[in-house]
């Protein structure tokens, strides 16, 4: 048998396997499967840190969250980022649920979480300060 017809005969036998994988076939979710984690506020602002870079403000705060096991801390803008009427910038300090599982109380000191967030030199020259925002409040820091 000649190394063409082998190759032909190959090609046939594998053919109705091309569409699986290695391991059993292709997992991967469709986009509409894809869910986004659910997402909560934290308990409360224990502080805000401001720092100046060429490119802006770096703000950085600090929260409790409600249990242990909270990650993907971050700061999320109200309003698209636009400036509020009084001229702060709002922001959620928000984290990532943690699974049910994980979510045990745990002391205040172990569930402080960490965000940063850069403020773009524009927009901070703009605004009159910045606020934070919790579950039970939040803080504020005036430029």
């Amino acid at each position: 048998m000649t190394v063409f017809v082998r190759l032909i005969l190959a090609v046939l036998l594998l053919a109705p396997f091309s569409a699986c994988s290695a391991f059993g076939g292709d997992d991967a979710p469709e986009p509409a499967d894809v869910v986004e984690p659910a997402v909560r506020p934290v308990e409360e602002i224990r502080g805000i840190e401001i720092g100046r870079t060429r490119d802006g403000i770096v703000v950085t705060a600090f929260g409790i969250a409600p249990t242990l096991g909270y990650a993907d801390p971050r700061l999320e803008a109200r309003r698209g980022g636009l400036i509020a009427e009084d001229g702060f910038l709002d922001f959620d300090f928000v984290a990532t649920l943690p699974d049910p599982a994980a979510a045990v109380a745990g002391d205040p000191a172990a569930r402080l979480l960490r965000a940063d967030r850069l403020i773009a030199i524009e927009a901070a020259r703009q605004a009159r300060g910045l606020r934070i925002h919790g579950v039970s409040g939040g803080r504020a820091v005036v430029f």
